[in-house]
């Protein structure tokens, strides 16, 4: 249990101008600093056997040279500070908290000596690691201006009224004269005309359609769940002892 209060998250903070005096606006009062975890648990448990040890089926001790570990642990929210489309703040300074967080490992590892032909310590070791055993898959954080672990309330909120209304050609027509305006190409002299958005095939990308492309762009982008606690991950390995 912590709690960490201040009036500064750190010596390298910078201070906002008042904008009557000019002066720096020291905050006044305290508040909770970026990095107050207020709790975290943390447990570990582990098995070991070794020859002839553990459970046995017909004295056959089937955990022989087994070790199995799980460790977790779950803790509360870091703060952060609500802020508005513009990126100004919009609340009280971390006034608001990301979500609490459970995380569970586990490792079963399987050893099979090797001293007896090769001598010495030799032996072979096959693991097991999984990440996130209970398979936990909620939000670990949140955009601060919504509040929404998918949608940042900017980039990936915008409407067909953002986009220009110009439709993008695939090929430069003298006798258009829409074709060949400057708006068809970039900084570079690359056309702008994308045929992934070109849904029907006809050589020109309306409107309609790169706000279709932009959807799909949202889509891909929140399928990724960033701000989502990694699914549970099971990892393999062998190794070499001597």
């Amino acid at each position: 249990m912590s709690s960490a209060n201040g009036t500064a998250n750190s010596s390298a903070t910078t201070v906002a101008l008042d904008p009557y005096t000019g002066n720096p606006a020291f905050p006044v009062t305290d508040f909770p600093l970026s990095f107050d975890q207020r709790n975290r648990v943390n447990g570990q448990l582990g098995f070991s056997w070794g020859n002839d040890e553990g459970p046995s089926i017909g004295g056959i001790t089937f955990l022989e040279y087994f070790t199995m570990n799980v460790s977790g642990s779950w803790q509360t929210g870091l703060p952060y500070t609500p802020v508005d489309a513009r990126g100004q703040a919009a609340g009280q300074i971390n006034s608001a908290r990301f979500p609490s967080t459970w995380n569970t490992e586990l490792r079963i590892t399987r050893t099979i000596p090797l001293g007896d032909i090769l001598g010495g310590n030799s032996a072979i070791d096959l693991s097991l690691d999984v990440t996130n055993l209970l398979n936990f898959t909620d939000a670990i954080a949140y955009y601060p201006a919504t509040g929404s672990p998918d949608y940042n309330g900017t980039t990936l909120n915008r409407q067909p009224s953002d986009f220009p209304q110009t439709t993008y050609y695939r090929d430069a027509d003298p006798a258009n004269k829409s074709s060949i305006a400057p708006a068809q190409y970039d900084r570079i002299g690359k056309r702008l005309y994308q045929p992934l958005v070109d849904f029907n095939n006809d050589g020109r990308v309306t409107n309609e359609e790169t706000y279709r492309g932009y959807q799909m762009y949202v889509a891909d982008f929140v399928a990724q769940r960033g701000n989502y606690q990694f699914p549970r991950t099971a990892y393999f390995a062998v190794a070499f002892r001597f």
